[in-house]
């Protein structure tokens, strides 16, 4: 029983240390336009900002070097902990632009190993047949973060500016480096154990097969698409309405919740792969539908519920991706595949960053035009669903192959 306490207790300290994290690069996004407004630089810009921190994050995660000892993964969560804080703490009294920009990589290079080293570990101390469960919790943080963590952070930047969000969120990595150590359980093993009956794509990913192949390009069309919109949506409410901060911290609070709710019904209940795809294929086609009202219509109401329902569905569809993938893998698969993933998702939110600077064309109205930004959105987010179905038929024949060869 003790054993079980000391591992739900770690589990929980896994996801709070997740949680943190994916405050920084959330943030980062509706703090823009104070940012770029103090540092004197075009709005336009606001992109480039996300870009860099993922750029960042995409080099750490493919540095990072996965380990199966207990120890060791653990003084590596620590100090990644305590050198994220130290670049947060710096860059709430930067005033030039371009160190803001190189504060930002280095913030993204620490940020994306303490990513996939915090996984790795919540998934080695998870029992097997609580994998699924506790992937989803942790990717749950995302929606909680926008539900709490934003929303804090715009109530911050309206009293006291952008650079004290920045102290903020470094104060509380710093404790979490205090407080982490306190969670030391024996790691339980996986290899042992039998695999939970949920996980359900039991197949191998070989590098350069179909499966493995259309695994990827599922997971980057899903993040990439999502932040096409995601990184310009809050900049064109508070250009093009004159949006508050209090205002979108309320769009925020409730997109966060939701998406927190459905991410833990989904978490709760057991779908097979068709239903899985069915609910894939409805979040995509309202992810289009909502990004073409939201970026059109001239009425600040709609304007703001399109954001909120995209959100919801953008983050539930990255998030059921995310874990299906994870979860259906043995042991040693999930080490690499936690490793890939990261690179993945960090490789697509900067190029998302990087294209939706370019797409977006500043109008001689002071205001930009957002086409042809919503119009590859659309086609990159209606691609995720039919690669995943690609991605299903290879791995079902896989696993026939495995259960008739034995």
């Amino acid at each position: 029983m003790n054993k079980i306490l000391k591992i739900d207790k770690t589990i929980i300290t896994c996801i709070v240390v997740h949680f943190f994290f994916v405050i920084e690069p959330l943030m980062i996004i509706p703090l823009s336009t104070s940012i770029l407004f103090d540092l004197h630089v075009s709005y336009s810009k606001a992109g480039l900002i996300l870009a860099l921190y993922t750029i960042g994050a995409c080099i750490g995660s493919l540095v990072c070097n996965i380990t199966a000892n207990e120890r060791i993964e653990r003084q590596k969560i620590i100090l990644f902990l305590v050198l994220s804080s130290t670049c947060l703490l710096i860059t709430s009294f930067t005033e030039q632009f371009y160190i803001f920009l190189i504060m930002r990589l280095l913030s993204g290079l620490f940020g994306g190993l303490l990513s996939v080293t915090n996984l790795n570990y919540l998934i080695r101390c998870s029992r097997p047949n609580q994998i699924k469960r506790n992937v989803a919790w942790v990717l749950s943080t995302f929606p909680l973060a926008l539900a709490i963590g934003v929303p804090f952070c715009l109530t911050v930047n309206s009293h006291l500016g952008w650079p004290s969000c920045f102290m903020f969120l470094a104060m509380f990595l710093c404790i979490l480096s205090v407080l982490f150590p306190q969670s030391t359980p024996e790691i339980v093993s996986n290899k042992a154990s039998p695999e939970s009956k949920d996980c359900h794509l039991k197949i191998p990913l070989e590098k350069n097969s179909i499966t493995f192949i259309s695994a990827i390009l599922t997971l980057a069309t899903a993040v990439f698409g999502t932040f096409l919109i995601a990184t310009q949506f809050p900049v064109m409410l508070m250009i093009n309405f004159a949006m508050s901060n209090q205002a979108l911290s309320g769009y925020y609070l409730i997109s966060g919740v939701g998406a927190f709710i459905a991410m833990n019904i989904y978490a709760k209940l057991s779908f097979e792969r068709k239903r899985v795809s069915v609910v894939i294929f409805l979040l995509t086609i309202s992810m289009i539908i909502l990004s073409c009202i939201g970026f059109k219509t001239s009425i600040s109401n709609i304007a703001g519920y399109c954001f909120v329902i995209f959100i919801i569905s953008s983050s539930s569809r990255t998030l059921i991706i995310n874990t299906e993938l994870i979860a259906g893998l043995t042991a040693e698969q999930r080490a690499k595949f936690t490793k890939v993933q990261s690179t993945i998702q960090n490789s697509a939110i900067s190029a998302a960053g990087l294209v939706s600077t370019l797409l977006c064309k500043e109008t001689t109205l002071d205001g930009f035009n957002y086409d042809p930004l919503v119009f590859v959105a659309s086609l990159v987010m209606v691609s995720t669903p039919f690669i995943w179905l690609i991605f299903c038929l290879k791995s079902d024949r896989k696993e026939k192959s495995i259960h008739e060869y034995g």
